[in-house]
């Protein structure tokens, strides 16, 4: 990390000084945390490229979880409580070869419930490489193991673009190969809102 400062006089012999800092060495983390019974998990992003940290009660459990080898950056991390016990994550990452994004889902789930070991995380790849920009909304655990994450798209007018999001949905997010899962598209339909 380097520090500049600047300094100079203004009217009336004020001295005025600035100092700005620019962070050369590592990317910003990307963190989220969330509250399973009584544990605090802290979830994230660490200086290696496409890896995050899950800690449970500042530390006692840990374990890292790899993204993916090409993912460069990662620009939003959400967590929900999954399946009694278990974490699911929504992962957005930049590829290494620029601004192009990929989305991914995580699942942990915790031996001995709660108070266990926790496993090796499974992550998947939902969405590949796009160059549309998508706000990575929420991920949802609403019954089971399934999981809906919620993206939508930045639009000024919904009327005129058709594809506003996407919802995507795995039944049975524990292994990658069980292709359980459906991408669906979100349209912008306008409602008169009550009065």
């Amino acid at each position: 990390m380097h520090l500049y400062t600047l300094g100079f006089t203004v009217g009336y012999g004020l001295l005025c000084n600035w100092a700005v800092e620019q962070d050369t060495q590592k990317p910003q983390s990307v963190a989220t945390s969330l509250k399973i019974g009584s544990h605090e998990v802290d979830i994230k992003s660490t200086d290696r490229p496409g890896q995050i940290l899950i800690s449970v009660n500042k530390g006692q459990r840990t374990v890292e979880c790899e993204v993916a080898q090409d993912a460069a950056k990662i620009t939003r991390i959400v967590a929900s409580k999954w399946s009694r016990s278990g974490i699911a994550m929504a992962i957005e990452a930049t590829s290494a070869k620029g601004s192009r994004r990929s989305y991914y889902w995580a699942t942990l789930n915790k031996r001995d419930g709660i108070e266990g070991d926790l496993e090796k995380p499974v992550v998947s790849r939902f969405l590949s490489d796009t160059e549309e920009e998508f706000d990575l909304i929420d991920i949802k655990n609403p019954s089971g193991d399934s999981i809906h994450i919620t993206l939508m798209r930045h639009t000024s007018n919904p009327e005129q673009e058709p594809n506003v999001g996407y919802l995507y949905v795995h039944v049975c997010p524990i292994d990658p190969r069980f292709r359980a899962d459906s991408l669906y598209e979100l349209r912008a339909t306008k409602v008169v809102l009550p009065k």
